[in-house]
């Protein structure tokens, strides 16, 4: 049952989602092996995605202007492997570059800064290009912040999608070790 699998199965499943009629929910549709998947899809917002705060040494040279995401690499489907973290995020920085989409060093984290993603805050790209990037590291969710400063974290899988604050009031600046 799709409600129970794992973040891994459900990624490598997934195939797409498609819109019920009339305003309906939001089907998962994939595939494993000897079936074909269609189900309406799980919540996938985390309740501890909603309190992320984001770290950065300093602020871009633009400012945190217009709309952006905030994509990491870190911790693949929230299963708490972090082994691969340093690998991963060198790869995601190359994927963007290759991409030729601005980006500045960003870190999600959670306030008492004992959880902590190094990410890329990243511009000149719409929230579904987000997604797929977020998809392709294997991520549950990105953040996008909107050209108004409003932070929503949106599920890679199923395009959920939850009000987190406002950017002024998440962006902290580095100051060495929690």
């Amino acid at each position: 049952d799709l409600a129970h699998a794992p973040s891994v199965e459900i990624f490598k499943a997934f195939q797409g989602v498609e819109e019920m009629p009339n305003g309906g929910s939001r089907v998962f549709i994939g595939s494993l092996p000897g079936r074909d998947i269609r189900k309406p899809l799980p919540k996938m917002i985390r309740s501890e995605f909603l309190q992320t705060i984001f770290i950065a040494k300093k602020p871009p040279e633009n400012g945190w202007c217009g709309e952006f995401a905030v994509i990491t690499a870190c911790n693949p489907f929230t299963a708490g492997e972090r082994s691969s973290d340093a690998v991963e995020t060198l790869r995601l920085r190359k994927n963007l570059s290759r991409r030729g989409l601005k980006k500045h060093p960003v870190t999600g984290a959670s306030v008492d800064g004992s959880h902590q993603e190094p990410g890329f805050a990243v511009w000149d790209l719409v929230l579904e290009e987000a997604l797929e990037i977020g998809r392709e590291f294997r991520q549950d969710a990105i953040f996008w912040v909107g050209a108004d400063g409003w932070i929503d974290v949106v599920s890679c899988l199923n395009g959920e999608r939850r009000h987190v604050g406002l950017w002024s009031e998440r962006i902290r600046p580095w100051k060495g070790e929690f």
